[in-house]
């Protein structure tokens, strides 16, 4: 009986721990602004956001959050809030994010070597806020 239980035990254990730690292929991503639905080619390292759903906003309005404490920044025509990942402070390049703080940082992410690697992508699109837009 005792072996019989055990078994049971067993089954139901790995059956939550693997309802628990299963990934799906959903394009959704996990964003700061509650609403907001990103895809993602899979065929490019472009990020696509819903445009339904995402927020248009201007070079202005990024330019208006250029601080460590409130960093936004536009590459590859999305808009990134970036100040949560800052203030992790688990960036590689230390400070240097803050170069890209209320600017368009495409050029410039895309100069550095490491970005390309394919790490950077998924860790940029946590944080897309919206289009931009001219």
């Amino acid at each position: 009986m005792k072996k019989l239980s055990f078994i049971l035990l067993f089954v139901a254990l790995t059956f939550v721990l693997s309802a628990c730690t299963k990934t799906t292929d959903s394009p959704q991503v996990n964003n700061p602004v509650p609403g907001n639905s990103v895809t993602k080619n899979t065929n490019t390292n472009v990020i696509t956001p819903d445009l339904q759903e995402s927020p248009s906003i201007t070079l202005s309005e990024v330019s208006q959050h250029a601080t460590p404490t409130d960093c936004w920044t536009a590459i590859d025509g999305n808009v990134f809030n970036v100040t949560e990942y800052i203030k992790l402070g688990i960036h590689p390049g230390g400070e240097k994010i803050l170069n890209a703080c209320g600017k368009e940082a495409s050029a410039l992410f895309a100069s550095i070597d490491k970005h390309s690697n394919g790490k950077a992508r998924p860790t940029l699109e946590k944080y897309v806020i919206g289009v931009l837009v001219q």
